[in-house]
């Protein structure tokens, strides 16, 4: 895709969203703006027209207090002569009524009315409909049971089609100034005025139509006033009513049903008896939204266009044709003519950018070489790496594949070399790595030849070596047609690194393990070779280390039955095919068992298994881990049990692997299993093997020092077949030496030097204040030799086989046993 295409890709959608985001938000704001001040402006209208109404109303209220207060009308009540009264003073009265009717012209009718009600005087303008007579009875009623001295009373539509505003003011007697003050005031009569709504709300309507429409309604929602004619007929539906009514704040609009249409409606009380309502449909607030939406779409639509064109513009001048420039010239660099010219016409970074072109073509040639050797020679010892080894391989294959030629592959490992790294440091390591590469480059025929960085091979006799990462190396051995000659260069190596070695004065013993496969008579495919090799590999390092094996066919089947015990051993606790077996052990000094071992059993459909062929892989798996916890829990209840039903608690040895104390937090299982117990910790010892105890760093010796300090007894298990020093064994946090049994065995034979080494054992560990422990004790004859040498403890098949349930009744009768070459001490 062409780079102005991608511009438009991506500022079309760039400029699209941010515009039409921001045209979103703008139409939004402004639409809520717009609406927010429309309503407000009926809030303001309304609460203006209620006012002015109020006003208009208390302006009544007066006017009906300023009749009420005529002199006239208090002598008229205060008249008891008939003739007088009604001969002199009711034309006056009347007039005076009318002439009061004439200055205010809204006032329809007013109404003298005697104590018990029978109607005195009538001023009117208009011709009351039949209505009215009745009305007026009920409107005087309902005034006379009042208490209040003034009212002020809404009714339908009476006279002329104008609904009226009834105002009944109580006459008391006694109001006017000239009567004496101590006369007891009385109700003299009633004055009612009557006059039409809409002569108040005259002055009321709306001309503008985005404005809605004001409406009133008495207590029962009768619509008094509407600026619609047609709507004065109507009810407003009692449930509208009273919502609008029952809301808490009147003057906050509420959106409803009215009039067959929602609208928000505004409501506020006038006066007792009327409502005011403001109400704005809902369609008048869509028809403004959308007219804002089409100007706002309008606007973000122009925006987009000029937006656009304008940064495609911007970024074709600045970025695209100084680009295309960039690629004609680097177009040149591929076909190798690094010296070609540049013409790019631009400033700022590309212009920097054409400038270290230049530069780069420069030094790209003299780079390319070093370049070359990062990418596939190793940086600490300068073989060739992983990645050229494997592009070597595939040259040397297609080689032996066209000449008919055969090779040799041989995988190689030094041995112990993490001890190395691990105790001295990894600088010492790597100063190790240099010299063993130099003494197996030594070991080689003619080395590959490099061609432009790359190796090449240039004849059927051309060895080629190459480190693969850590301690493992690779060496193919070209036109070797027997493995005899293999093995004599794998000998040579073997004996080259034999050899000590001395860094910072100070001397270095290394061995190294190796596997070996060959082409094409083991297999002709790269990958199965390498398999080969390693398989090969993995047998040397079996048998001893320091040795070379040579892949057979056999081997695959070993491996095979190896990684199905792997599989099976994987399932075993959870098959529940884990068993402990239970060896006693003797204290010589007083012919007492006072210990168990622990032994790990495993019975896979019927047989058992020997634990020399699932220890190793449970270890390499990682499953001791969990067996290990499993192990554990089963001694501590075993233990738990002895201390609730004997006083005699013998101690319970187990076996500890050194993956236990490498690869998990030993320790804290430790304490969270055993704390679960009611037991003594002393009663619980721990064996690790001499061999692994050179496996452990300093934290897991660590880990060993704060079990100790648990009161738990630690044991190195068979001692004599490692490579302990006496300055290692005196710093080690243990209690017991327990003597492998290969020292037991011909112990007793009259030319046998087995005799000195446990007696030198067991008074080493004596001097350093270590008991001894000998295993495999088989007969009579090596208990007795064994205890002459002062050694503390034993264990063997004489003293006791190894018991498929811990014999809780031989603690319970007693542990003591004679030591006599009858008794034979077996507790089986």
């Amino acid at each position: 895709m062409r780079l102005r295409t991608q511009i438009l890709l991506i500022i079309i959608p760039l400029v699209l969203i941010q515009m039409l985001t921001l045209g979103w938000v703008a139409y939004d704001h402004l639409e809520s703006i717009s609406q927010q001040r429309t309503l407000n402006q009926n809030k303001v209208l309304l609460d203006q027209i209620v006012t002015n109404l109020q006003s208009e109303i208390d302006s009544v209220v007066a006017h009906t207090h300023t009749v009420s207060h005529f002199g006239l009308l208090q002598r008229y009540l205060l008249t008891t002569d008939q003739d007088t009264k009604y001969t002199l003073l009711y034309p006056s009265l009347l007039e005076l009524f009318l002439n009061f009717q004439k200055t205010f012209s809204n006032y329809h009718a007013i109404h003298l009315f005697e104590p018990d009600g029978t109607e005195d005087i009538r001023s009117t303008l208009a011709i009351p409909a039949d209505s009215y007579d009745k009305e007026i009875k009920f409107q005087l009623e309902l005034f006379k049971k009042n208490k209040r001295p003034i009212s002020i009373t809404f009714s339908k539509n009476l006279i002329k089609g104008k609904h009226i505003m009834f105002v009944s003011k109580r006459l008391e007697l006694g109001d006017a100034s000239y009567l004496e003050s101590s006369l007891e005031k009385q109700i003299g009569g009633y004055l009612l005025i009557s006059m039409s709504l809409s002569a108040l709300t005259q002055n009321l309507n709306i001309d503008d139509s985005n404005q809605g429409y004001l409406f009133f309604t008495n207590q029962k929602g009768e619509i008094l006033h509407h600026q619609q004619d047609t709507k004065l007929k109507q009810h407003l539906p009692s449930h509208v009513f009273f919502e609008l009514m029952n809301k808490q704040t009147h003057l906050n609009p509420h959106l409803v049903e009215i009039f067959d249409e929602p609208s928000y409606v505004i409501s506020q009380k006038v006066y007792e008896g009327l409502f005011a309502f403001s109400a704005l449909p809902q369609q008048i607030l869509h028809d403004l939204g959308n007219h804002l939406a089409w100007i706002v779409a309008s606007i973000t639509l122009l925006g987009i266009l000029l937006t656009g064109a304008t940064l495609y513009y911007l970024m074709n001048w600045i970025l695209v044709m100084p680009i295309s420039q960039l690629n004609d010239a680097t177009n040149l660099i591929s076909t190798g003519n690094l010296t070609g010219r540049f013409n790019v016409k631009a400033s700022g970074e590309i212009g920097e950018l054409a400038h270290s072109f230049k530069h780069m073509c420069t030094a790209l040639s003299t780079s390319r070489k070093k370049i070359q050797q990062i990418a596939y020679l190793d940086s600490l010892t300068g073989l060739p790496n992983r990645r050229m080894m494997d592009e070597y391989l595939d040259q040397l294959l297609d080689f032996c594949k066209n000449k008919k030629k055969c090779m040799a592959l041989l995988l190689l490992d030094l041995d112990n070399f993490k001890w190395v790294n691990d105790s001295l440091g990894h600088q010492t390591g790597d100063e190790l790595l240099k010299l063993v590469t130099k003494r197996l480059l030594k070991c080689l025929r003619n080395d590959c030849l490099f061609r432009d960085g790359l190796p090449t091979v240039i004849e059927d006799r051309t060895d080629f070596m190459a480190r693969l990462g850590g301690d493992e190396f690779v060496i193919f051995l070209s036109g070797m047609a027997d493995m005899k000659s293999t093995a004599n260069v794998a000998q040579r190596m073997i004996n080259q690194l034999s050899e000590p070695f001395n860094i910072n004065k100070q001397e270095f013993f290394i061995t190294v393990s190796i596997g070996m496969s060959l082409y094409p008579s083991d297999t002709e495919d790269k990958n199965t070779l390498f398999k080969n090799a390693d398989l090969a590999l993995y047998k040397a390092k079996e048998e001893g280390k320091s040795t070379y094996r040579v892949y057979t066919p056999a081997l695959n089947e070993k491996i095979s039955n190896q990684v199905s015990i792997e599989q099976k051993v994987r399932g075993a606790l959870r098959r529940d095919e884990l068993k402990l077996h239970f060896q006693p052990i003797l204290e010589l000094s007083t012919h007492t068992v006072v210990g168990f071992e622990a032994l790990l059993r495993w019975k896979n459909k019927d047989a058992l298994m020997a634990p020399e062929l699932f220890i190793p892989i449970m270890e390499e798996t990682g499953v001791i881990i969990p067996v290990g916890e499993w192990i554990l829990k089963q001694v501590c209840e075993e233990l738990e049990k002895l201390m609730s039903c004997s006083s005699v608690v013998p101690f319970i040895a187990i076996n500890i692997s050194s993956v236990q104390l490498l690869r998990s937090n030993y320790l804290q299982m430790l304490k969270r299993v055993t704390q679960s117990y009611s037991i003594d910790l002393k009663h619980l010892h721990l064996e690790i093997t001499e061999s692994r105890f050179m496996d452990l760093d300093s934290k897991a010796i660590k880990t060993l020092q704060d079990i100790r300090k648990l009161g738990i007894v630690i044991s190195l298990d068979d001692f004599g077949t490692g490579y302990s020093s006496l300055a290692r064994l005196k710093n080690l946090p243990i209690d017991t030496l327990k003597v492998d049994r290969s020292f037991i065995r011909n112990i007793c034979k009259s030319n046998s030097q087995d005799a000195a080494i446990v007696s030198a054992i067991i008074c080493m560990g004596h001097s350093l204040e270590l008991s001894v422990l000998i295993e495999g004790v088989e007969n009579y004859s090596q208990l007795k030799l064994v205890r002459n040498m002062g050694c503390d403890f034993v264990q063997g098949f004489l003293i006791g086989k190894p018991s498929t349930s811990f014999p809780i009744e031989l603690v319970k009768n007693g542990l003591h046993r004679p030591l006599s070459e009858n008794s034979w001490l077996s507790i089986v």
